[in-house]
């Protein structure tokens, strides 16, 4: 067998990735960090390359609040030199390598050595507690410092003393993942109304992160984030041409992932069954809620309990429909406290002629008269009746 040619044409200009940034800073990034570096990288070769944080958070589907954490991580990694607006917003951005940061950095003296230290016996390991971050006096780093910033950013205010000794307390519980606790304000700021949780708040959820093991901003994201994917599967299950949802459904969609623990695809069946009503949002949440109170958390389950409902729905209509169709009772009034007699039919012209010899004769002829007598008032009111309504 001949051995195969190949031949390869590099027609596409190539982005060159250095080693040093895979092999020291890529391991421990969070990938959308790693793509919102190497896009940028990509961009900056264009000339006068100018994009909104906007336009590179739909090149990279993902969201706005994850642009600009990537960009406060790599500016705390030395990678970059961020530039915010006075907004608080990213308005520049230059590169740097890891040569020219420390090139940049003031040079530090030498350590002096150390004596070594006695050997003492290692300590039996104790099992490790979860910690509940509380408000501590730690010393202040420059990287906590930074975190206080961008957390001031997030919140639109100024920290106050308290503040800080629970950020503090959060960096020291978290083993300094400034990652984790970004991602924790970003999260609740988007999550909890108004836009300004309450530190509090904060402090419940990065606990009940730690007592479920969450320890990066990676497991927190896949936690609590409603992915482009699934937002996009949403839209377009509901029939809507838009790009993006809004706040209150991110918000919805994210609660009843994370709370009510229900499947995507049955909250995408909840969405259908909203089209198929062409009903409004309020609908959709109502249908998700009566899910979670029956603890309705398979999409099975879900479809059961629809064709339930349905069958319950075509029931009530038919019932409705044979009470609309049938006989009316009528309406009482003073005319039916006026005892009738019963008619033995025929027509009116019938009654013109008294015929006393059908009927049971009467023993006497006073009782003849008398009964004639009233048959002929009976017969001149009939024939007033007639007059009225001729």
């Amino acid at each position: 067998m001949s051995p195969l040619i190949l031949h390869h044409r590099e027609t596409e200009p190539a982005l060159s990735v250095p080693l040093w940034f895979i092999r020291d800073y890529m391991p421990e990034a969070n990938g959308d960090f790693v793509k919102v570096f190497l896009f940028l990288q990509l961009i900056s070769l264009q000339a006068d390359a100018a994009l909104s944080v906007a336009d590179i958070a739909d090149q990279l589907s993902c969201t706005e609040s994850d642009v600009v954490r990537a960009l406060r991580y790599w500016d705390r990694k030395g990678l970059i030199v961020l530039t915010m607006d006075e907004n608080g917003q990213p308005a520049e951005i230059a590169f740097l390598s890891p040569k020219a940061a420390k090139a940049e950095a003031p040079e530090e003296a030498a350590p002096a050595p150390i004596a070594p230290a006695p050997v003492r016996p290692a300590a039996k390991p104790a099992a490790k507690a979860a910690r509940k971050p509380q408000p501590i006096a730690v010393e202040t780093g420059e990287e906590l410092e930074e975190l206080c910033k961008v957390i001031e950013a997030y919140l639109g205010k100024t920290l106050n003393s308290r503040e800080v000794q629970v950020v503090a307390a959060w960096y020291h519980h978290t083993d300094g993942n400034a990652d984790l606790i970004d991602y924790l304000v970003d999260y609740c700021v988007t999550l909890k109304d108004p836009d300004r949780p309450s530190f509090d708040y904060m402090n419940a959820v990065l606990t009940a992160w730690q007592e479920a093991g969450i320890t990066t901003a990676a497991q927190a994201k896949a936690e609590t984030r409603v992915s482009r994917k699934e937002e996009s599967d949403y839209l377009s299950t509901i029939g809507s041409s838009r790009k993006r949802l809004t706040r209150e459904e991110r918000d919805y969609l994210a609660r009843a992932k994370r709370n009510y623990g229900m499947p995507f695809e049955q909250i995408l069946f909840a969405a259908t069954l909203t089209a198929r009503r062409e009903a409004g949002f309020p609908y959709f949440m109502s249908i998700v809620d009566n899910w979670n109170e029956k603890g309705i958390r398979t999409l099975a389950a879900a479809e059961q309990d629809a064709e339930a409902h349905k069958a319950e729905a075509a029931a009530k209509a038919r019932q409705e429909r044979a009470a609309a169709s049938g006989t009316s009772a009528p309406r009482k009034t003073s005319f039916h406290n006026f005892e009738q007699r019963a008619s033995a039919g025929g027509s009116w012209d019938e009654l013109e002629v008294f015929h006393p010899a059908q009927e049971t004769q009467p023993e006497t002829p006073a009782e003849v008269s008398k009964e004639q007598e009233e048959w002929q008032q009976l017969l001149q009111s009939f024939r007033k009746d007639q007059r009225k309504h001729a």
